[in-house]
């Protein structure tokens, strides 16, 4: 003889089940992030749990934007300098999808010459499924 209750969803599980799916539909906020002085031929490196701990609840954060108004190149690796690595030149935006992240680091290419406070941001978001990925989900 089976429980009759043996088939019902916890309640807990039913809250993070439906947490995940409004993640999935409507995505995150978007965490923007102003980039201090970066001197020359040095890096800054963050973590996004600990640079936004509102960001734990949606990693990894598949979205990134990088607007870099300064005279010096960067160099944007995410999830250390052993994953992805993208090149910003001086006076460009550009904008990195469904690539997850975790952490990053940002480095200044130039030998000479600091970047300028308040030239160079950075942000960061999960985005919400498109079309096409919540139809391959219910396969």
């Amino acid at each position: 003889m089976t429980p009759l209750f043996k088939n019902i969803i916890p309640v807990y599980q039913r809250i993070a089940l439906n947490r995940l799916k409004r993640i999935d539909e409507v995505g995150s906020p978007v965490y923007p992030f102003n980039v201090p002085v970066i001197a020359a031929a040095t890096y800054i490196e963050q973590d996004i749990a600990s640079q936004f701990p509102a960001a734990r609840k949606y990693q990894p954060l598949d979205w990134t934007e990088i607007i870099n108004n300064d005279t010096v190149d960067l160099n944007l690796y995410l999830n250390g300098t052993g994953g992805d690595y993208y090149h910003i030149p001086a006076g460009t935006t550009r904008i990195i999808n469904r690539t997850a992240v975790w952490q990053y680091r940002l480095t200044n290419c130039d030998a000479v010459t600091d970047t300028t406070l308040g030239k160079v941001k950075i942000s960061f978001q999960r985005l919400s499924l498109d079309a096409d990925e919540q139809a391959r989900r219910m396969l």
